[in-house]
């Protein structure tokens, strides 16, 4: 009979979610991971198989977390322009991890795209769902589709270049004065 090992699987993913997004998936080893969750690495056997299993799983949890965001920005408002400026301000909240690590998403999916493009394909449905959601805001605030498309695509270029710049220049003055021009180019948009 085998003994289980006590740490749940749920929390394996979140500490490699976590050494993920600080180390970089490829710089992560089994014996980091195990070494986190304070098991033996021959216990990571017991909930995945691979790195790629623990990889796959924390894309799920990322997925049902930003899930979890839009809906509860959708819930917080029934109004589109308020769930845009949600979004800006999440990057606000953001500003010290985005410092020390950059984007969640955007690391992954350019690490991944560089080296394993087979992966990446799958982080990047992180962006597309706030892309979709995005999207859905706009054509709420009465833009045709591709309008829509384009100002969804727009305001995440703004947010990812914002993020990438901090994360670069650690200039959180620059970041500041980035968030408020978005806010504003929202504020001149709200209703087509």
């Amino acid at each position: 009979m085998s003994v289980v090992p006590k740490i749940s699987r749920e929390r394996i993913v979140e500490i490699a979610s976590e050494l993920f997004y600080h180390n970089g998936y490829n710089q992560t080893s089994f014996s980091q991971l195990a070494e986190a969750c304070h098991i033996p690495k021959g216990n990571f056997y017991y909930h995945f198989k691979t790195k790629q299993d623990i990889l796959d799983a924390v894309i799920d949890k990322r997925t049902n977390d930003i899930v979890s965001v839009l809906q509860s920005w959708d819930d917080e408002s029934s109004d589109p322009h308020a769930r845009l400026l949600c979004f800006v301000r999440m990057l606000k909240r953001s500003q010290d991890e985005l410092l020390r690590f950059g984007c969640p998403m955007g690391t992954i999916n350019l690490e991944l795209g560089k080296s394993q493009p087979q992966l990446q394909t799958q982080s990047a449905k992180m962006f597309e769902l706030f892309i979709n959601w995005l999207v859905l805001q706009f054509n709420l605030l009465g833009y045709e589709e591709e309008k829509s498309r384009f100002k969804a695509y727009y305001l995440m270029n703004q947010a990812q270049g914002c993020a990438t710049l901090l994360y670069s220049l650690k200039d959180k003055s620059m970041f500041d004065k980035q968030l408020a021009y978005l806010e504003d180019w929202l504020n001149t948009i709200k209703k087509s």
